[in-house]
């Protein structure tokens, strides 16, 4: 009978730290990770609003392509003028 009833306080000792997890733990946990995707997509918003809020006349260059050697025309051969035939 000691044996059972040790094997049902176990039992009960599991359940109720499961339900502490469960009801205090992992809402917490969730509440966070919430917040911080929060700020990510925030910051992220808040970048993509600066670009797009420009004055009139401003220019602004998102990218600037690296030196690149110029190609050769010359191996293309001449340019040919043409005249469509009806």
């Amino acid at each position: 009978m000691e044996k059972f009833l040790n094997f049902i306080f176990i039992i009960l000792i599991i359940y109720f730290v499961f339900v502490l997890i469960f009801r205090y733990v992992i809402p917490f946990l969730l509440k966070l990770f919430v917040k911080k995707m929060q700020k990510k997509y925030n910051s992220q918003f808040q970048d993509q609003f600066e670009k797009n809020n420009k004055k009139d006349g401003e220019t602004y260059v998102d990218y600037i392509p690296e030196n690149q050697d110029k190609e050769n025309n010359e191996d293309f051969g001449e340019y040919v003028d043409f005249e469509e035939l009806e």
